[in-house]
């Protein structure tokens, strides 16, 4: 069975990043597609998000990486699209709310064209990808 990772890059933002992680945590009882939840903590400056995150991640568990510097958005994915490279990857950002089976909606349509690289979907709130 197919094992897809999902990487949160976060930074700040602690009740945008408790919905998004809740309601992942959630949502993934509705998946059939294996998921490895991968979420790095960018050097929030927020010393109760970061508390959060790592009681967070031990009861759910997530893998949490904490960089030691802060590496910025594209830094943070690069490093954490390394951390099993053979494997696909969603990029979740930690203000979105996900539901239902969506990573199973994601990744049959990442796949049902041979030629796709890359699936986007579109959102309310998501600058270039809105509707």
């Amino acid at each position: 069975m197919k094992l897809v990772d999902i990487i949160v890059p976060v930074y700040n933002g602690f009740s945008d990043t408790q919905n998004c992680l809740t309601s992942l945590n959630e949502s993934l009882k509705h998946n059939e597609i294996r998921c490895n939840v991968i979420i790095i903590n960018d050097q929030s400056p927020n010393p109760e998000l970061t508390h959060w995150l790592r009681e967070f991640a031990v009861l759910h568990n997530c893998q949490l990486n904490e960089n030691a510097t802060n590496l910025g958005f594209v830094g943070t994915v690069n490093k954490g699209m390394s951390i099993n490279a053979n494997r696909d990857v969603i990029l979740l950002n930690s203000d979105t709310v996900v539901a239902n089976n969506w990573v199973d909606r994601m990744v049959d349509c990442a796949y049902s064209n041979p030629r796709s690289g890359t699936v986007t979907p579109v959102s309310n709130n998501a600058t270039i990808c809105s509707f």
